[in-house]
């Protein structure tokens, strides 16, 4: 009995011991060494995962205020090549863009005119102005292949900070019920679906980044957001809308300590 508390004993103080050492290792793998402050670009548009064959043609794409600024942390080293990143972005999702659509199904909502909040099937041409400010939370895993060159992935949870998605469509015409119900003609009409705009965003990321000198690098990174930026019944509107957008900063480290 006196030898299985002793074995016992012994037992429960070197495994003590060693949890006492991994986690005091564990503790010192958390750092925040430096701020690393960035400025950019954010370029892209709001997407489906596949372009609808209802959509004939492009006519057109700008980006509108295409700028992010933020700060970062690294602050969990995992060994000498993987570390953890966190920070907080504000990020500008904007665009505009055109298409020429044929018997596209959906809820028509034109403004100013007698087809608000009815299903039918829209050919013309659209024209979409949509800029949506976000504020980012990334949590993001950094792989170094050496001093100057790294990887970078992760995720991101966005909230917006201001929605717009508006637009106009002209040369138009519209089928109320059935694609081959009496033609409505609609020479110039606008939308406005500002409101449906989903607050929340949830996304991935995956980019690589240039170390220049010890305090400043060059990031690239893309970003796509799993969830639908619009937010209307899906009867509504069939086609899921994302996020797809390069990110293009300079990132400027400060040291916290010595």
């Amino acid at each position: 009995m006196k030898f299985k508390l002793f074995t016992t004993a012994v037992f429960c103080f070197f495994y003590t011991l060693t949890f006492a050492q991994n986690r005091s290792a564990f503790f010192d793998s958390f750092k925040a060494d430096k701020l690393v402050f960035r400025a950019g670009f954010n370029i892209g548009g709001i997407a489906p995962t596949s372009i609808p064959q209802e959509v004939r043609d492009i006519e057109g794409y700008k980006p509108i205020t295409p700028f992010s600024f933020g700060v970062e942390i690294p602050f969990f080293q995992i060994d000498n090549k993987w570390e953890l990143i966190t920070g907080l972005n504000v990020k500008s999702n904007g665009m505009k863009a055109g298409a020429f659509v044929e018997n596209f199904r959906g809820m028509i909502n034109l403004e100013n005119t007698p087809y608000q909040n009815i299903f039918g099937y829209f050919t013309g041409s659209v024209k979409t102005n949509a800029h949506n400010w976000y504020l980012e939370i990334p949590i993001q895993v950094r792989y170094s292949f050496n001093e100057k060159w790294k990887m970078l992935g992760g995720i991101s949870f966005s909230n917006t900070i201001s929605r717009s998605f508006e637009g106009g469509v002209r040369d138009a015409y519209i089928r109320l019920g059935a694609p081959t119900a009496q033609k409505i003609d609609v020479p110039n009409a606008t939308f406005k679906t500002s409101s449906q705009i989903r607050k929340f965003d949830f996304g991935g990321q995956l980019g690589a980044e240039c170390r220049i000198n010890n305090i400043w690098d060059i990031r690239g990174m893309v970003n796509y957001g799993f969830t639908n930026v619009l937010n209307p019944p899906k009867e509504n509107l069939p086609v899921s809308l994302h996020n797809v957008f390069f990110n293009l900063t300079a990132g400027y480290a400060l040291p916290l300590k010595k």
